[in-house]
């Protein structure tokens, strides 16, 4: 039978060379997306600590600047360190830094070959099955690719599970502490691995409890090394940082940073979720079947299998342990405790996405590690389904037996040709040499930048925008809405905004209301910007529909306001108290011979914002008609006495010199507005 660990001669010679035509199908296309792809935005971000470490062993961005450790690098030092050394060594390109990538992931096939065949003993037609699972699995070749962290590591836990076993079959200490090395790479790789130290634990246990090999004192000193192990990377890693960032900095990183990932997580509030435990269950289980084309309830299936696998396996060893008796041959399947190890840690990424993740956070890049270890797990349900049913059967007539082998060849030509269509549906088995259209559009881009003047200077908008586009063109680039540059008003000395992916962000267009500027560059992808000449005036105008309506001479900022007109104020916040404005905000009010107008504002704590000097200035149709020199935070009320004013509506102006710095609202907060009234 097809599913038997021992097969006919000829079935076996055909299955390993089938397995052996994918691996080199695998390994061109793998080397086709190297030749052909680009960087992530993400990865755009990351390999600029690459090309930092490699010109001033600086492990930091340079996207507005150099900073140091910058918390939105989403890759680990195990994916960037050896994409340094080759750029050192044969110069920087797409090519030279996705080749890392490439190493990773055809490593993880075969090392998920090597532990399917030789930890958990699965015939050769299992392991094709789960190759072409793999090879199936959607956006396998963007996630596995573009300087993403998420398939290294799956690859270092992948290894450190084959370790896990070789310590469990050969009692040899040393295979414990390299998996907890390896346990350390992956974390550091994804910080998202961390997800596996639980199930470490529980093996600890699990092997004393039901296997008793040792003494406690021996099994403390052997798995003692595991967290050795683990802590090795780590803590080098770790002292870098410490030793680059100072005690203090260094402690205010990982304070930022644990806020973060708990946020991140979903162990913390602070992202938009579903109300209700079953409502978010339901809709990340349809988040997932649309990102990975497999019908809910199969999905739910499957996990329900593997949850059932796992406790079954649990309740046969707490019943062996209540006979008083042990485990025997527990480094085989299926008491192994790498196996374990990775049904408890599938279960729990499915778990902490399905239940745990804020929905606002629920991509498919964060659950596409557990996603190939269900795919693994899938093969080894398999295996134990077969052995099952086979073990009941044995004991039934010849022709039932026949019966079954008959069917065991229909399921599996049925599962063979449905992970064959999903390599088809989900277009992974195309192969190109020529250039993807983005990388073919950033080169375009590139080659205008070079031929700007050397004093150009360059912006995105967004820590997101446009990484892959400075890296082309060898350009640094600014942050436009962080920018020191946005303060300067008047003619702007070559200076150019570029914008990549702008069918997704249209936010960019407020920006250029700002300016005055000319589109100089565009393809399918990118545009680029000359930025000639920046307003006084920061917001949008005001358009004649909107002065046409407006019918209010006051504004309060304490109530629900509808039908009314203001720029760059956050009318929509929940606090009632007063609502935050930018730096440049605008007022439409009705004007009907009004003397005075009355403003009511709230500062925070002075020592909040970035100037000490805090200077307010307010304007009525666009002149200045008062300036205040704010010096004490709290409640704070102004007169401003209005003359020569034309027309029946009144646009004030408030342009404030500083704002908040905060940590967690990345917005341009100023100031709070209160209240805002024209007076007889």
């Amino acid at each position: 039978m097809l599913l038997k660990a021992k097969n006919s001669k000829f079935v076996n010679l055909t299955v390993m060379f089938c397995i052996s035509i994918v691996l080199v199908f695998f390994t061109i296309k793998c080397i086709s997306v190297v030749m052909t792809s680009t960087f992530s935005f993400d990865g755009g971000m990351n390999v600029q600590v690459a090309q930092n470490l490699v010109s001033d062993l600086a492990y930091a961005t340079s996207y507005s600047g150099i900073i140091e450790f910058n918390r939105i690098i989403q890759t680990g030092s195990p994916i960037i360190l050896p994409v340094a050394l080759i750029f050192k060594v044969f110069g920087e390109s797409f090519e030279n830094g996705l080749i890392v990538n490439a190493i990773y992931i055809i490593l993880l096939v075969f090392f998920m070959v090597y532990y399917l065949k030789y930890c958990i003993n699965l015939n050769n037609y299992l392991i094709l099955l789960a190759i072409l699972l793999f090879c199936g699995t959607p956006q396998i070749y963007f996630y596995g690719f573009g300087l993403f962290g998420e398939i290294p590591a799956l690859s270092y836990f992948i290894l450190a599970l084959i370790l896990l076993h070789k310590y469990e079959k050969k009692s040899n200490s040393k295979f414990l502490f390299w998996a907890g090395i390896l346990i350390g790479l992956s974390c550091l790789s994804k910080t998202v691995l961390l997800i596996s130290i639980p199930a470490f634990i529980f093996v600890f246990f699990f092997d004393y409890i039901f296997k008793r090999r040792f003494s406690v004192k021996i099994y403390i000193q052997q798995y003692v090394l595991l967290p050795l192990g683990f802590l090795v990377p780590i803590s080098i890693f770790e002292f870098y940082r410490l030793i680059s960032l100072g005690f203090e900095v260094y402690c205010r990183w990982w304070s930022d940073q644990f806020t973060a990932v708990l946020l991140q997580a979903g162990l913390k509030r602070g992202y938009s979720d579903t109300n209700g435990f079953f409502n978010k269950f339901v809709s990340h289980l349809d988040s997932l079947s649309s990102y990975v084309i497999v019908n809910k309830n199969i999905i739910l299936f499957v996990l329900l299998l593997l949850l059932l696998l796992f406790i079954c396996i649990l309740i046969y060893c707490i019943y062996i342990h209540w006979r008083k008796k042990k485990i025997v041959n527990g480094d085989t399947y299926p008491f192994s405790n790498d196996l374990m190890v990775l049904i408890i840690v599938t279960l729990s990424y499915f778990g902490w996405w399905l239940l745990i993740t804020p929905t606002q956070k629920v991509y498919y890049r964060r659950i596409i590690n557990g996603y190939i270890l269900l795919e693994l797990c899938i093969v080894v349900l398999i295996y134990s389904l077969d052995m099952f049913i086979k073990k009941i059967l044995d004991r039934s007539k010849v022709g039932t037996n026949k019966l079954y082998g008959f069917s065991t060849i229909i399921i599996s030509l049925i599962l063979l040709t449905t992970s064959v269509v999903n390599i088809i549906k989900t277009n992974n088995y195309k192969i190109s040499f020529i250039d993807g259209q983005k990388k073919t559009s950033i080169f375009e881009a590139s080659e205008f930048i070079y031929t700007l003047p050397s004093e150009s200077e360059f912006f995105g908008y967004g820590w997101w925008q446009a990484p892959n586009v400075a890296f082309a063109s060898g350009r640094s680039f600014w942050d436009i809405v962080d920018s020191k540059k946005k303060d300067n008003i008047g003619i702007q000395n070559e200076n150019y905004l570029i914008i990549e992916n702008m069918n997704e962000n249209d936010d960019y267009i407020e920006i250029l209301s700002k300016y005055d500027n000319k589109l100089v560059f565009s393809n399918k992808d990118i545009l680029i910007y000359k930025i000639i000449y920046r307003h006084l005036f920061l917001y949008p105008e005001f358009k004649e529909i909107e002065r046409s309506q407006v019918n209010n001479n006051k504004i309060d900022f304490t109530m629900p306001n509808s039908n009314i007109f203001v720029r760059n104020v956050y009318i929509n916040d929940k606090n009632n108290s007063a609502k935050f404005a930018q730096r440049s905000s605008g007022y439409l009010l009705k004007y009907n011979n009004e003397k005075k107008l009355k403003i009511v504002t709230w500062f925070p704590s002075l020592s909040l914002y970035y100037s000490k000097q805090i200077e307010l200035k307010i304007y009525a149709n666009k002149v200045l008609v008062k300036t205040y020199e704010i010096d004490h935070d709290g409640f704070q009320e102004f007169y401003i006495p209005l003359n020569n004013i034309v027309g029946d509506t009144i646009e004030v102006s408030i342009l404030c010199n500083t704002e908040i710095i905060s940590k967690q609202d990345y917005r341009e907060l100023s100031f709070l507005i209160k209240e805002m009234e024209l007076l007889k």
